[in-house]
């Protein structure tokens, strides 16, 4: 059951953020995050649903088959549950959503200290080698499976053992909030079109 939560809740949030908060690092790096500030449209939503990728829902087959599977090998004490396991899921992608526009927030501030930007760009360049290898693994390490793997667990336990386990998946939503709503103001008021490097 983890393993296809863990696939539905990937897919589904690729799905939405192709060229959206997924990829707002790569935004930072290269200047392009004029969108981020954009209107009428919320700039965080904007970012988020750009360029949505529907061709990926067809990956969930695989995901909701490794699902259903684990349900049918396991025991769920309500069937109710299975509705508060789709509301886990949710929380659970606007959690990996907002983690990505975090990250991609906090970077956009650090780039504007210059100083601290080159260093960031020396250490990059440092873990280049072997380009194809190292950076990819460590990215989609800390920045996809960790992330994913530990938000997958709590709809899980909602399945299992009930409802009760949203309220730390509600907890940790309101955790990425906060600092989500803190920095957008203050970057979208001193946005200057920053990242140089190409």
């Amino acid at each position: 059951m983890l393993l296809g939560t863990m696939g539905i809740v990937l897919n589904l949030s690729g799905s939405l953020m192709k060229n959206g908060a997924g990829g707002i690092s790569g935004r930072v790096r290269y200047g392009y995050m004029d969108i981020l500030f954009s209107r009428p449209l919320p700039g965080p939503v904007l970012l988020t649903f750009s360029t949505p990728d529907i061709v990926q829902l067809f990956s969930l087959i695989l995901p909701m088959y490794l699902f259903i599977h684990g349900c049918r090998l396991s025991s769920i004490p309500c069937i109710i549950n299975l509705v508060f396991w789709g509301i886990g899921v949710l929380l659970s992608i606007i959690i990996y959503i907002l983690f990505n526009l975090l990250i991609g927030m906090v970077a956009l501030k650090t780039v504007q200290f210059s100083s601290a930007f080159w260093v960031l760009e020396d250490l990059y360049q440092m873990g280049r080698f072997p380009a194809d290898i190292f950076p990819i693994i460590f990215r989609y390490i800390f920045l996809t499976l960790i992330p994913v793997l530990t938000i997958s667990n709590l709809p899980v336990l909602v399945l299992i053992k009930g409802p009760v386990y949203l309220l730390p998946l509600m907890g940790i939503t309101v955790f990425f909030v906060c600092p989500n709503g803190i920095l957008y103001p203050i970057l979208r008021k001193s946005y200057q079109g920053v990242g140089t490097v190409r």
